[in-house]
């Protein structure tokens, strides 16, 4: 049998309004730069706001070089 694996990373999506951060996780080949920006539900806010994209990867990228 084959083995498959798939590189994952976190993502810190942090929102323009109230600065709650929150993690989500992306395929290494699908990440954004930083500053990307998103349209997502703030769970403080209660409503849709923009969010700035921060990917946390340095040390993924690191260990997959």
């Amino acid at each position: 049998m084959s083995k498959r694996t798939t590189n994952f990373t976190n993502t810190e999506l942090i929102c323009t309004q109230c600065g709650n951060k929150q993690i989500i996780i992306r395929l290494l080949s699908k990440l954004h730069k930083a500053g990307h920006n998103k349209h997502i539900w703030c769970i403080n806010c209660k409503k849709e706001t923009l969010h700035k994209e921060n990917p946390i990867y340095k040390e993924s990228l690191e260990k997959y070089k």
